[in-house]
């Protein structure tokens, strides 16, 4: 029989310990009867346990606060834990004196600590806006992001992640402008501290801000008979179709036109395909107009529906790929040529996504039956972390694979690399479609 393994040491993450102190001394020519006061100190600990900086918020008596200063300077800490890691902490302590008689017979009041109180949040101090993607310019939309990230003790943002987009070539834009964004740190006392936070950034639209209906011109939409509509919702949020794979790498395009419902409450209801080249192009239309979001058309006041059309053209990516292309086009070239585009393994680390988006249920399968789905979707990473050409490698029914794609097209990555060089990869998604309830 072996000897019995070794217990697994427990590290507690928590705040500074008391590990050796001596309480203050009163100070000379006291009355008998005179009580002396506990001030509060507020004290920094470092990461080693050493106190570094000391104040009273609530300054008293000078005499007593002094030699409580004198004293708690001198004492000695466990450091703070966090996540096992010894950390720096701001304290509030509460002092107590102590006389020769105490001291003698060893009467000595244990100091009350804790945790200093967080008297600010982190708050954004400059915050340059992203430049808007040339991509979009002419389509005039809203560029709005929102993201959450750790605010370092220096005001730096770390770990920046998108919540949500309004497009989503935003997303890159706005990781690259924050990068130059600085904050005012939250603070635990005296300390600044790291903390989470969430913001928005918003991207100025080159040129005029434009109306209702120029924004729906401006992105294809009309009324059902091609002119524009009396009544205009407001376009918030539009992802773009996702290219059917099969198509894009035999270089075909087409184009498709889709009829829908802007409810009410801004929601999308009632797609329907009025013309196709493809089936395809059709399904992928449908796909991405069910995740547009609006705000809902007015008239003397009141939410009304409208009925949109939209027409989307898919254009064919020529056999012969100019040098330098970049996006997909660099990407079919490679897999044209017969190169091979590596999986996950093999990269210099783990996969990490910065922006993932859910896959909306699709519409036309709310109905009485609602089943669930799912889908398995293969997506390109590329070198500058975008998921590109996604493919349905299987679906439980078409509607679910479509959507599926359509959200993964989406998602954006820290990019990858591959031996120390910039690397796309290939890799599976696996979506899961809940049922809706009624």
């Amino acid at each position: 029989m072996g000897a019995d393994p070794a217990p697994a040491k427990i590290v507690a993450d928590g705040p500074a310990m008391l590990r050796t102190w001596e309480p203050p001394a009163l100070p000379a020519g006291m009355a008998k009867d005179e009580l002396p006061p506990s001030p509060v100190v507020r004290a920094i600990i470092d990461a080693t346990g050493k106190v570094t900086a000391a104040r009273i918020p609530e300054p008293g008596e000078a005499r007593f606060d002094d030699a409580a200063l004198a004293a708690v300077k001198t004492w000695i800490f466990a450091p703070a834990l966090a996540d096992g890691q010894p950390v720096p902490c701001c304290l509030d302590i509460e002092v107590k004196f102590a006389d020769q008689k105490a001291r003698k017979k060893g009467q000595l009041q244990m100091p009350m600590f804790d945790l200093s109180p967080r008297t600010a949040s982190a708050e954004p101090l400059n915050s340059p806006a992203g430049d808007y993607p040339a991509v979009l310019t002419e389509r005039k939309l809203p560029g709005i992001v929102r993201f959450r990230c750790v605010v370092t003790p220096e005001g730096r943002a770390l770990n920046p992640r998108i919540r949500g987009a309004s497009h989503a070539d935003f997303v890159l834009p706005a990781l690259e402008a924050l990068k130059q964004w600085t904050f005012s740190p939250a603070m635990e006392g005296d300390l600044a501290v790291r903390a989470d936070m969430e913001a928005q950034m918003t991207f100025d639209i080159i040129g005029s801000v434009p109306s209702r209906a120029e924004l729906l011109a401006t992105n294809g939409l009309t009324s059902p008979d091609g002119t524009a509509p009396e009544d205009t919702p407001g376009l918030l949020t539009m992802a773009d179709p996702v290219q059917p794979f099969d198509l894009l790498l035999a270089g075909e395009g087409g184009s498709a036109t889709v009829e829908f419902t802007v409810g009410s409450q801004g929601q999308v209801t009632d797609i329907k395909v009025i013309e196709a080249t493809q089936p395809a192009y059709g399904a992928a239309l449908v796909a991405a107009a069910g995740t547009w979001e609006f705000q809902p058309a007015l008239k003397d006041g009141r939410a009304i529906n409208v009925t949109l059309r939209k027409k989307m053209a898919f254009p064919a990516l020529p056999k012969e790929t100019a040098e330098g292309a970049a996006g997909e086009a660099r990407l079919i070239a490679l897999l044209r040529s017969g190169s091979n585009i590596g999986s996950a393994r093999g990269l210099d680390g783990k996969l990490e996504p910065l922006y993932q988006v859910p896959a909306v249920y699709p519409s036309s399968l709310r109905g009485a039956s609602r089943p669930a789905g799912r889908a398995m979707i293969d997506i390109v990473i590329d070198r500058d972390g975008r998921a590109r050409l996604p493919k349905v490698a299987s679906a439980s029914q078409e509607e679910f694979g479509w959507a599926a794609a359509t959200a993964a097209a989406q998602w954006v990555f820290k990019p990858v690399t591959r031996g120390g060089q910039p690397a796309e990869a290939k890799v599976r998604i696996p979506f899961e479609f809940a049922a809706p309830e009624e």
